[in-house]
């Protein structure tokens, strides 16, 4: 499974994504409103937010490609549910907190 393939599977499967997307755009704007007058736009800050996301879920991805290899995405699927992965991940994200 590549990275990108990783990311989309995550993104459509996984309910912490959503509350990990809600997080970081509150901070990615609490950010911009302390910018002024060099405020970023919309678009910046969505990239931001992707930018954020990636950052957090590629040592979940190294640790997972470090045992399936170049695996079938649906061995993936399988050692993810295995080792109850998304459970672990919506737990994080529900805790999660970026520092102001």
């Amino acid at each position: 499974m590549t990275f990108n393939e990783f990311l989309e599977y995550l993104e459509e499967n996984l309910e912490g994504y959503h509350i990990f997307y809600k997080k970081a755009l509150a901070y990615q704007n609490m950010k911009n409103n302390a910018r002024k007058k060099k405020a970023w736009n919309d678009a910046k800050i969505e990239r931001a937010v992707k930018a954020m996301w990636k950052t957090s879920v590629q040592p979940l991805y190294d640790k997972i490609k470090s045992a399936k290899g170049n695996s079938p995405i649906h061995e993936w699927i399988e050692y993810m549910d295995e080792h109850q992965i998304f459970e672990s991940v919506n737990d994080s994200m529900s805790d999660l907190e970026f520092e102001q």
